[in-house]
């Protein structure tokens, strides 16, 4: 089409090849793109648009995912128990006596997921665990957590809810008002059981709201500059591939808004006006531009990558 379109493309075919374990080809670019088709701009502004976005897409592979589950859990989890028994332990430095203490602590931890066996958290869940070599044990699903008695639920010292993606908050609310709540009327005591809601990345909306709740961390954050179209976006500076596209930021939003809107009317730029250009080897969020992952609309919008839809049923 153009020497930026060829940029693009060949920057997309090298992180599909490198990072994105060869999910893409150039076929499947190529029918993507085709789908613009002009009705906001120039098809050709579109298209240029929508690859210069793809350049820039964050997508996360299982030895990105695993670094960043180890790193949470190191943090998070690992480190704290360690700092804590070394304080009330003459700052001990005999590491056969930390880990025996470490290991004490983990026998009273669970580690809880959103959603069912089928579903994606269940993935991350896998990753997790090998990741940082933790027993099976630790790893609980919600609803058998929900139907621990009360003599189960005083054993508990540690629940640490792990998502991958905080983006609206949404998750944290459901954890509390679903999971927690319900756990808490039963006789789960806040003064002996630590609640820690971790995720791989947060928004910083989302995860202010998170620790509204709970004692909420995560491994990354996102700062504004990763809404694709906000006041801050760090995609269009002078000089980025997209603003060399020539399309103002208003420009180029009104393009995805559109097209968006016929995928998913009520959040046409993602969940809760996300924005986000970012997804897993696993699962896509749906706080990342629809455009991407959404096989909706008529006739039916032929995706890069799926997403595969989270229920909560607990």
């Amino acid at each position: 089409m153009n020497d930026l379109y060829e940029e693009s493309l060949r920057t997309v075919i090298a992180l599909d090849k490198e990072i994105w374990h060869e999910q893409l080809t150039e076929e499947m670019i190529a029918r993507w793109t085709e789908q613009f088709t002009g009705q906001v701009n120039t098809a050709t502004a579109e298209k240029l648009l929508v690859l210069a976005l793809l350049s820039q897409f964050m997508m996360f592979g299982r030895r990105e995912f695993d670094t960043l589950c180890r790193a949470l859990y190191n943090e998070h989890v690992w480190y704290p128990i360690v700092a804590a028994y070394r304080r009330n332990h003459n700052d001990t430095l005999d590491a056969d006596v930390v880990a025996t203490a470490v290991r004490n602590e983990l026998n009273h931890t669970i580690i809880v997921g959103p959603g069912n066996a089928a579903e994606s958290g269940a993935h991350l869940l896998y990753q997790f665990r090998v990741a940082n070599d933790l027993p099976l044990k630790l790893f609980v699903a919600p609803v058998e957590l929900l139907h621990y008695d009360w003599c189960q639920l005083r054993e508990i010292r540690r629940i640490i809810l792990l998502d991958d993606l905080c983006g609206s908050g949404r998750s944290a609310e459901r954890f509390h008002s679903e999971l927690i709540q319900p756990l808490q009327s039963r006789g789960l005591s806040p003064e002996k059981t630590e609640i820690h809601y971790l995720t791989l990345f947060a928004a910083e909306e989302g995860l202010e709201r998170a620790r509204q709740l709970f004692d909420a961390s995560t491994a990354m954050v996102l700062d504004a500059s990763y809404r694709t179209f906000g006041p801050e976006s760090r995609y269009f500076h002078e000089g980025t591939r997209i603003a060399r596209t020539g399309l103002t930021i208003d420009e180029a939003e009104s393009i995805l808004r559109h097209y968006g809107q016929r995928l998913w009317g009520a959040h046409p730029l993602g969940y809760r006006d996300g924005q986000l250009l970012l997804g897993f080897a696993h699962n896509i969020p749906n706080n990342t531009l629809p455009v991407f992952w959404s096989n909706a609309g008529t006739p039916r919008w032929q995706p890069l990558v799926m997403r595969y839809g989270k229920r909560w049923n607990w």
